[in-house]
C-alpha cells in the first residue's frame, strides 16, 4: 500500500533515518591539560559526570581509561564527547585497581583531580564547582592533581 507516493517499507525507513539522525550527537574533541601528576606504570581514569546526581551516586556518564607509562610533571588527554555540560573527575589509579584507595583514617592514598577546580579540604566538592560547557572542539579544561599523602 502506498500513501501519496510512498510505500510503507520506505516510509518506515525514511522515519528510522530521521530519528537516527536527531539522536545521534556529534562527538567533538577537546583538550584536558593535567598538572602535577607523579611517575608511576599506572592508569588515569577520567569520569565524567552530568549531573550532580550522577556525581552524588558516584555513576559516570562515561570514563576514559589510559593505560601507560605516566611521567611527571604534565599529560594531555584528548576524549570526545558529544555538547553538553559535564563535570571531570581524574584518579591517578597507580595500583591499577579501579577506585580510589585509602589509608587506615579515610585519606585518599592516590591522586585525584578535578576539571577547574582545585580541591582544598575533606569534603567532596559539589558537581557545580568543577562543571564546564562544552561547545566547541577548541576546548581546553585545566585539572591540577592533588596527592593526599
Amino acid at each position: 500500500m502506498a500513501l501519496y507516493g510512498i510505500t510503507m517499507k520506505a516510509f518506515g525507513s525514511l522515519l528510522l533515518l530521521v530519528i537516527t539522525i536527531l539522536t545521534t550527537q556529534e562527538k567533538i574533541p577537546f583538550e584536558v591539560q593535567i598538572t602535577g601528576l607523579e611517575d608511576h606504570s599506572g592508569q588515569i581514569i577520567l569520569s565524567v559526570f552530568n549531573s550532580a546526581e550522577g556525581f552524588k551516586k558516584e555513576k559516570p556518564y562515561t570514563e576514559f581509561i589510559y593505560q601507560k607509562k605516566i611521567k611527571a610533571g604534565k599529560h594531555v588527554l584528548k576524549p570526545r564527547l558529544p555538547r553538553g555540560h559535564y563535570g571531570m573527575v581524574i584518579l591517578d589509579d597507580e595500583d591499577k585497581s579501579h577506585q580510589m584507595n585509602y589509608n587506615a583514617i579515610g585519606i585518599p592514598r592516590e591522586g585525584f583531580g578535578f576539571s577547574g577546580y582545585y580541591h582544598k579540604g575533606l569534603k567532596k566538592p559539589k558537581f557545580e564547582d568543577f562543571a564546564f560547557q562544552l561547545n566547541k572542539a577548541d576546548t581546553v579544561i585545566h585539572v591540577k592533581m592533588k596527592y593526599m599523602w
